[in-house]
């Protein structure tokens, strides 16, 4: 019903990330990756992703997995990307699963 405002769903995702939400800090993590109503930063993105993986989110799990694969934010580290996308694919996350078939190791 209203129009996008990506500025304001960034301070939003802000204070739900702030207060623990662990969805609301893989959101905001993708928002700094695309400069989606905030500077890019790949650095503080990682952030939010860890924060995220580090309380259990598969899709947090998966995103930090997806940079240090490509180097985003941190030095890359293939085996770092295999750990997280395992752990993500086993509580579910299909994109997780799907990467780690990409990379070569399934299982």
């Amino acid at each position: 019903g209203t129009a996008k405002n990506s500025a304001e769903a960034v301070r939003w995702f802000q204070k739900a990330a702030q207060a623990g939400n662990t969805s609301a800090m893989v959101e905001l993590g993708g928002m700094y990756i695309l400069g989606d109503g905030i500077p890019v930063s790949n650095e503080l993105a990682f952030q939010w992703f860890q924060k995220a993986a580090d309380r259990g989110n598969a899709a947090g799990m998966n995103d930090l997995a997806s940079m240090y694969e490509q180097g985003l934010g941190v030095r890359p580290d293939l085996e770092k990307a295999r750990a997280l996308y395992r752990k993500s694919a086993n509580l579910g996350n299909a994109e997780a699963l799907r990467a780690l078939e990409r990379m070569g190791r399934g299982k």
